[in-house]
């Protein structure tokens, strides 16, 4: 698949002056532009990806998406536990104030 410029339009009567190198290079031949052409243009100017900010940022949200799943379960709800000699105390102040 080739691509043709278009042909150079026509001028119209208000226009006046001397001719321009532009309007004077559309009057030769089409330029014709292979998919080749195009091709290695759009890869040359492609930038170049690096693997290491890919497994930087991998990374990066792997741990984020384990955080952020982690926060959103509920914590496990462990029952307090106490030591057997706080509860004689609490009883000898609890007596106190009858």
């Amino acid at each position: 698949m080739s691509h043709v410029t278009p042909a150079a339009l026509a001028t119209s009567d208000t226009e006046s002056g001397p001719l321009t190198t532009a309007s004077t290079l559309r009057k030769h031949a089409p330029v014709l532009i292979t998919q080749n052409q195009i091709a290695f243009s759009t890869a040359a100017a492609a930038p170049v990806g690096s693997t290491r900010r890919r497994w930087l940022d991998t990374t990066l949200m792997g741990g984020l998406v384990r955080i952020l799943t982690a926060l959103t379960q509920p914590r496990p709800h462990y029952p307090r536990r106490e030591l057997a000699y706080f509860e004689a105390a609490r009883m000898s102040r609890a007596m106190d104030r009858l």
